[in-house]
């Protein structure tokens, strides 16, 4: 019996042996659910393990044991497909379908290429963002060539030789508006503009279409997400957190984002060379989506508000400079506080219709009130030497002697308040656009700072009898301002040529200002693969807050007109290959002619115009730029920027502001080796200095205006991505398949580094004078090496 037994066990063991490695040859299909077309290079993954890819007829095909099985479909333009199945036939198929995706989580640009109307299209995607301090889009526009931003406190940027005052910016077709009193990056908080909330963003340098006006250098156009379903995401790091919601009703008539922000960068402060108690609070809130009343009609709506307060209470500032034989130290002490803050709120919404024969009929309204204070009581007491730079001395690296030293003592108390009414009507149809609209923004401020210079015993200016101000301004005003507009636009397509032709009018009532702004570009294949495309026409900028008032504080709201260009920009581009990836190169020559120009001078991110219109300039440049796929569904990139701006001050021609000579961006996105997992970014710039002058109140100011040159800037930010869920990633991550994280649709952290070579960047200067009146520029710099640690999650 014990034999028999025994047997027995040995058969049944063979037996399931048999079974187990019976094997069933699997077939699968993928197919796009709407084309009902197959689909190649989706990735299947049979319980958790990725098995090979769809061929070019959507075909999967393997031997498997004969057993109940999950089977999973990935692909970047489609949704997740999973479905479980019995092996049980020698030979079986199967059909799966993909539903296409409606919408990807943004934050970083892929696939820029040129778009004919000179506006670039610049689609986000769901893999790493910019490694930047403050995350905002403008950052991911400073990688373009032509695109300047050289502060990592501040989301503002010029382009083309403008400042920041030149560029249009819009959230789903409404305007946004930059505060005007901001005096230093570290107080701007947070951009309007949540990259999470980001679906498309389309740019333009220059040249863009007639639909567009009001600036003359460019416009940044922003698209949210329009989800189909209910979604959260939430972003945490050491600087901040971030909380968005996306909903779709069951009946699909409407659907919005919501989110809310909350940032403190005092971690990122304290990195700051001058030193004190730093108590920075940004909030946000935003909604913005669309009601469907009817097949045909739709609601679009934004409302967005943000609270900025920032108090900093200062304590002291150490800073080094010169040559390397000749090293001075400025030191200061200080006490007082500075208080500033700006509320934004923008309340939006828009009407649209669509015919029957697919034209669309809009109506835009839009209200932005703006509230911004300013104060500042400081008094400072400085310190001037000169360093030992001998090593061989016992001193060295200390103060020898000093220069001079003195007192000085700032007091502002600014209000400024802003309520701005738009309205505009458009009608579009296949290739043409006609759109009507006015603005009207009421401007009520006061104005009331002075700074007080004692130098070497003396209060300067010098007087026997007075107590003379450094600088002194004082103003107030109440003014409404109004401008009407008209615009209309032509697409023409030849058979190799296609034509964009546009007019635009506006009225300028303040100064009676008529303003006609003819726009054409044209785009024509030109030869061996070489795409061309020129663009031409008239930009005016219309006068709004800071334009108007004069350095001493006087209002010239009558006379102030707007200041006009000209744009003549000439773009080749074709694709090469690069070890065997496709990439796209672009070379750009460009020049503007500037009339009426405002003249200005800019402290960190504050422009203080002249108000005189008394200035003409001109700005030439040339641009290349080589961006291509390094890792599967983003863009890595290169730009170099040649540019020279002058304006001519009476008879003589001097630098303006803007005027960088050269910059190099780069933008690369890669994977790990070996550990698909882990992501790599980098952002570098690289760039020469802006000029910058003596102060106004001096004698030299004019003479030597813009002769000197800040030190080149230089930073490279680098960041470190461990993906644990992602399930739009083509090539899934290990830990897709876990239970324990399988709730979320993406996890992942990041570690950032901030200015990885610790470069303390100048951003602009203090101005002194020693015992001998010799003046001396101070410069100040922005933050140093940071780490930062976040985590997102979507559910």
């Amino acid at each position: 019996m014990r034999v028999a037994g025994w047997i027995l066990a040995v058969a049944l063991m063979m037996f399931s042996i048999a079974n187990a490695q019976q094997q069933c040859h699997l077939t699968i299909m993928v197919k796009d659910a709407e084309t009902k077309k197959p689909v190649s290079e989706a990735i299947i993954l049979i319980n958790g393990k990725q098995s090979g890819t769809t061929d070019a007829k959507g075909l999967w095909q393997k031997e498997l044991p004969c057993k109940n099985i999950s089977i999973t479909v990935q692909h970047l333009n489609f949704e997740i497909a999973t479905q479980n199945i019995q092996l049980s036939e020698s030979k079986q198929e199967i059909i799966i379908w993909l539903k296409p995706r409606t919408y990807r989580l943004p934050t970083v640009p892929i696939d820029v290429r040129p778009e004919f109307d000179q506006m670039e299209r610049l689609e986000p995607t769901h893999l790493p963002v910019l490694p930047t301090p403050v995350p905002s889009v403008e950052k991911s526009i400073g990688i373009l060539p032509g695109v300047a931003s050289s502060n990592e406190l501040s989301s503002q940027y010029n382009v083309r030789g403008g400042n920041y005052d030149e560029n249009l910016v819009f959230i789903n077709g409404f305007e946004i508006y930059r505060p005007q009193l901001v005096r230093s990056a570290q107080y701007e908080g947070l951009s309007a503009i949540n990259p999470d909330l980001v679906q498309a963003i389309r740019f333009s340098a220059g040249g863009f279409p007639a639909q567009y006006g009001g600036k003359m250098s460019s416009v940044l156009d922003v698209d949210y997400v329009q989800p189909d379903s209910l979604q959260f995401r939430v972003r945490m790091s050491l600087l901040g957190v971030s909380a968005s919601t996306f909903y779709n009703s069951k009946d699909y008539r409407l659907n919005f984002v919501s989110s809310a922000r909350y940032s403190s960068y005092s971690y990122l402060l304290k990195t700051l060379p001058q030193k004190g108690v730093y108590k920075p609070v940004f909030l946000d809130f935003q909604t913005a989506g669309t009601y469907q009343f009817s097949e045909r009609t739709y609601l679009d709506f934004l409302a967005y508000g943000s609270l900025a307060r920032f108090k900093f209470y200062p304590q002291n500032e150490v800073v080094k400079f010169g040559t390397v034989n000749r090293v001075l130290q400025f030191t200061a002490y200080m006490q007082g506080a500075e208080i500033n803050g700006f509320d934004i709120g923008i309340v939006g919404t828009r009407i649209r219709h669509k015919t029957q024969k697919d034209a669309e009929l809009s109506l835009q309204m839009q209200y932005s009130r703006i509230l911004e204070i300013q104060k500042e009581d400081v008094a400072s007491a400085y310190w001037l030497g000169q360093v030992q730079t001998d090593p061989q001395k016992e001193d060295y690296g200390q103060v020898i002697y000093a220069l001079g030293a003195g007192e000085f003592h700032i007091w502002r108390r600014n209000y400024a308040l802003f309520n701005i009414v738009q309205a505009e009507g458009s009608y579009e149809q296949k290739n043409q656009q006609l759109g009507l609209g006015m603005k009207s923004w009421t401007v009520s401020d006061f104005i009331y700072e002075w700074e007080r210079l004692d130098s070497a015993g003396y209060s300067l200016p010098r007087s026997d009898t007075a107590v003379l101000m450094h600088k002194f301004t004082e103003g107030q005003g109440y003014q409404p301002l109004y401008a009407m507009w008209a615009y209309f636009t032509k697409n023409v397509s030849f058979e190799k040529l296609t034509l964009i032709a546009g007019l635009r009018m506006t009225y300028w009532l303040p100064a009676r200002e008529i303003l006609p702004e003819p726009r054409l570009s044209i785009k024509f294949p030109a030869f061996k693969n070489w795409d061309l495309n020129i663009a031409t026409g008239l930009f005016y900028q219309l006068p709004f807050y800071r334009e108007f008032i004069t350095q001493t504080g006087d209002y010239k709201w009558q006379s102030v007109k707007s200041q006009k260009s000209i744009h003549l920009i000439g773009t080749a581009s074709r694709t090469v290959k690069i070890a065997q990836k496709d990439f796209l190169y672009q070379s750009s020559l460009y020049g503007k002619y500037l009339w009426d120009v405002n003249i200005y001078d800019i402290y960190g991110v504050f422009i203080d115009y002249w108000a005189n219109n008394d200035a003409t300039a001109y700005v030439v440049g040339w641009e290349h730029r080589l961006n291509g796929s390094l890792l599967p569904g983003t863009e890595s990139w290169i730009s170099l920027t040649f540019l020279h701006t002058q304006e001519k001050i009476g008879d003589r021609w001097v630098e303006r502001p803007s005027d960088e000579h050269f910059r190099v961006s780069m933008l690369i996105l890669d994977r790990v080796p070996q550990v698909p997992n882990l992501r790599f970014t980098m952002l570098a710039h690289f760039a020469s200095g802006i000029p910058f002058s003596p102060p106004p109140e001096t004698t030299y100011a004019l003479q030597y205006r813009n002769t000197f040159r800040m030190p080149p800037y230089l930073r490279i930010d680098m960041g470190l991505r461990l993906v644990l869920v992602d399930k739009e990633d083509p090539e899934g991550t290990s830990a897709i398949h876990n239970p324990a994280l399988s709730f979320f649709d993406k996890l992942w952290i990041d570690l950032q580094i901030f200015n990885i070579l610790d470069r303390r960047n100048v951003f602009s200067y203090y101005w002194i004078r020693d015992i001998s009146g010799i003046y001396y520029a101070i410069p100040r710099r922005l933050t140093g090496r940071l780490f930062n640690l976040s985590i997102y999650a979507s559910f």
